[in-house]
């Protein structure tokens, strides 16, 4: 993997314009990864060993815990497939009111479901809404803050001193665990139920309180 790498960055930097213009127009993750990074601007871009490790997995003393592509499309898709069968055998009745949507819009396409009619299925849907909240993939990612910020908090607390916080002070290159776990399943957020597999709660309005918190994930209010 390195040797492919360091290849495909020379041709790049180098002017290798036929290896160059198989790079360009590359749809691999490699390549696409080394031209974001020569791309960036100078603040942005990461080292050869992080995009190297984003790829293959390897181990680096930069990334503590590193998510790489290949890592997150087969283990983590593998692992939510078998979450959601065992949460289905658990509850017979959700899984007869999903095998039979599915039932019938095979029937409706007399056969395979066209991905397009497949995503659009309301329970299935839900099912799988239901299984990413409760049992996220990553449960937990590290960050290190760039600079000192102050982080506002959702609900007060109290400090050492007894003082009431609603924000607390991060120092520049602070180690930060956010446990998109207890996001995805905080009672005040998600209602009193938060720790049930209920797939029904995504077909009723979500909570407001939820809505409120204005959660910074790329998928139907959830943290991941």
């Amino acid at each position: 993997m390195t040797r492919i790498f360091e290849e495909k960055k020379r041709a790049l930097m180098e002017g290798d314009e036929a290896l160059a213009n198989q790079v360009e127009q590359a749809k691999d993750l490699l390549s696409i990864l080394i031209k974001a990074n020569i791309d960036a601007s100078e603040e942005d871009k990461v080292s050869d060993e992080e995009v190297l490790g984003q790829v293959s997995g390897s181990a680096s003393p930069t990334l503590p815990l590193l998510k790489s592509f290949i890592f997150a499309a087969t283990d983590t898709t593998s692992n939510a497939l078998s979450r959601t069968l065992h949460l289905l055998a658990s509850q017979p009745e959700i899984q007869e009111r999903l095998r039979a949507e599915v039932t019938e819009a095979r029937e409706a396409h007399g056969g395979d479901i066209p991905y397009d009619d497949l995503v659009s299925l309301p329970f299935m849907d839900a099912v799988c809404r239901e299984t990413l909240r409760l049992h996220p993939r990553v449960p937990m990612v590290p960050r290190i803050s760039r600079q000192d910020i102050i982080l506002p908090l959702l609900t007060p607390i109290k400090g050492n001193d007894g003082r009431e916080m609603e924000s607390i002070l991060v120092p520049k290159d602070t180690k930060i665990f956010i446990s998109i776990q207890n996001a995805n399943r905080d009672p005040l957020l998600w209602g009193p139920d938060s720790l049930e597999w209920k797939p029904e709660r995504w077909l009723r309005p979500l909570p407001q309180a939820l809505h409120e918190a204005h959660m910074p994930g790329i998928y139907s209010h959830l943290l991941g």
